[in-house]
């Protein structure tokens, strides 16, 4: 019996030493396995309808006018703009002769008339109009509405097929085949999937036309600079301005590259940083290579001018370029460091790199 008291203390004795031994570890364990727990009870599921809150096109509603940006009439010295609150977009007619502004239009009355011609509900107070533009002789204004693609009109009739929409619908087929073959599309790029309607309002009457197949004018490229009255395009090659009559920008609209364009070089004095090219973002480059393909002029390719004034009557037009040539290079380093922060949660340090940029 003595015997086997000692055996039985010998083996306590062992497992009082490896418990001890191995107490540390084991509590690091536990605290471990704690913190884990308590992070996976802290996720949540993502909350995708809070980030669509966040994203430019929903975060643009929540801002809203601080200026006004007129609009001139050709006929007279009077101009419309537009005015968003939160009670939504208003617009005005201004004479400044008879120091006078009064409504455009009645919010209400528009929005019924499109609702009327569309056969869609419209909001008096959130009229989705685009691109307003003074038309014939300043008696109308015509806008656009965006509606789908494949949105049923009342007694809209059909429209005949053209040879330029035959060879866009062929382009649309290309890109979507590109894309099936794992072709990543550009950021911010969206599937086509609304068209647009075109519609004129008469001053005088205050009624609204829906323009059925009417021939939209075709969207200005990025470098050009059109004068009101259409016959004068100004742009950039290399650091210097350029020009071309109307004829000439129809065929540029055409093809890129046509050898048959003629241009008239207005500046000679342009030299980097002292430019009368604007300088653009890395997307707005690419966009611009895209649609100069073909065009290997030595100056380099048609690009935007700096911002250009045009005088009313299409004669003149104003500018203002910025000289950086005595602006010394700014040059920048960088620095990883390592810094460690205190988890209050789970009582624990963890690292984080951060990287410093010094200019």
């Amino acid at each position: 019996m003595a015997r086997l008291g000692a055996y039985a203390a010998v083996v306590a004795a062992s497992l009082l030493v490896v418990r001890t031994w191995a107490g540390p570890e084991s509590e690091g364990t536990a605290a471990k396995t704690e913190a884990v727990s308590e992070e996976a009870a802290v996720r949540v599921a993502p909350n995708y309808a809070l980030e669509e809150r966040f994203l430019p096109d929903q975060v643009s509603k929540l801002v809203f006018d601080l200026a006004v940006t007129p609009h001139w009439f050709s006929e007279s010295d009077r101009f419309w703009y537009s005015y968003q609150t939160t009670e939504g977009t208003r617009y005005y007619i201004v004479d400044p002769m008879k120091k006078s502004k009064t409504p455009l239009w009645d919010n209400a009355k528009v929005a019924a008339a499109l609702s009327t011609l569309t056969n869609f509900p419209y909001d008096a107070q959130h009229l989705p109009i685009k691109r307003l533009k003074l038309v014939e002789k300043d008696a109308r204004i015509r806008f656009e509405v965006e509606i789908r693609k494949n949105a049923v009109v009342p007694n809209e009739p059909k429209k005949e097929e053209s040879q330029e929409d035959i060879e866009e619908q062929g382009k649309e087929g290309e890109t979507k085949q590109g894309e099936q073959q794992g072709q990543a599309m550009q950021p911010g790029e969206k599937p086509e999937d609304t068209r647009t309607i075109y519609f004129e309002y008469d001053i005088a009457s205050a009624k609204v036309t829906r323009l059925d197949n009417f021939e939209a004018p075709k969207k200005k490229p990025m470098w050009a600079a059109v004068s009101p009255d259409g016959k004068t395009v100004v742009f950039a090659r290399g650091f210097n301005l350029y020009q071309m009559d109307a004829e000439n920008y129809a065929k540029a609209l055409k093809k890129a590259g046509d050898t048959t364009v003629v241009e008239t070089q207005v500046t000679t004095d342009g030299v980097e940083k002292y430019s009368y090219a604007r300088v653009l973002l890395p997307e707005q480059e690419e966009q611009l290579k895209k649609a100069d393909k073909g065009d290997t002029n030595k100056a380099g390719p048609r690009t935007p001018a700096v911002t250009i004034h045009w005088s009313k009557d299409s004669k003149k037009f104003a500018l203002e370029r910025e000289d950086n040539r005595k602006q010394a290079r700014r040059t920048c380093r960088s620095a990883k460091s390592t810094s460690l922060t205190w988890r209050a949660r789970s009582g624990g340090w963890f690292s984080r790199r951060v990287l410093w940029m010094k200019c």
